[in-house]
């Protein structure tokens, strides 16, 4: 199992305001946690490091890749600089992530489709994103909320979560996504059928 601290992983376009992930890990240094930071260019690359996490909390920060429908935006996956990582491309990541916590601040990543593949194939215990899209300072307000009341007060993940939910009327959208009993039971099926 992996220990105690976070895992970021960025991937920069030029266009971006600062480095949200530079941003935490400086946050993250000051309160003491245990982390590592590393700037991302490939899907296959994010796929290799959501492998191989050594910590039991990943922060991902990246653009949410879009695609117009009308006036609605439809969540493709996850931006690098060399390709989106979408729900088809998780299949790698089959079971990687049991047991951890997933943050990711992509605009729109807590799409239905992608939040649920995501959480029934790599197995992760929670899975935390934007449902709309938020400025990058929104994005560093919540981690910085959320980590300290999970890191250093020791809360659990539902219990920081609910309290950041409840306290600051999580205007950003942030949904959180536990591993449920119904997503084993897809999980099971879903293994069985690849059999």
């Amino acid at each position: 199992m992996a220990s105690h601290g976070v895992l970021i992983l960025e991937c920069l376009d030029e266009s971006d305001p600062g480095s949200e992930g530079h941003f935490i890990s400086h946050m993250l240094s000051l309160m003491r946690v245990p982390h590592q930071y590393i700037e991302v260019r490939t899907k296959r690359q994010l796929i290799q490091l959501l492998q191989s996490s050594p910590y039991r909390i990943v922060h991902i920060t990246t653009h949410g890749t879009t695609k117009k429908l009308g006036r609605k935006e439809n969540f493709q996956g996850l931006w690098t600089q060399e390709g989106t990582l979408k729900k088809a491309d998780l299949k790698g990541l089959q079971g990687h992530l049991k047991g951890y916590t997933v943050v990711c601040t992509a605009c729109l990543s807590a799409s239905p489709q992608f939040r649920r593949g995501f959480v029934e194939v790599t197995e992760c215990s929670h899975y935390i994103a934007p449902k709309g899209s938020p400025y990058f300072y929104d994005a560093v307000f919540f981690a910085h909320i959320f980590y300290h009341k999970h890191l250093i007060l020791k809360r659990s993940v539902r219990k920081s979560f609910q309290e950041y939910r409840k306290r600051y009327k999580n205007p950003h959208g942030f949904v959180l996504r536990p591993l449920t009993t119904r997503s084993k039971v897809t999980r099971r099926k879903l293994r069985a059928s690849q059999r």
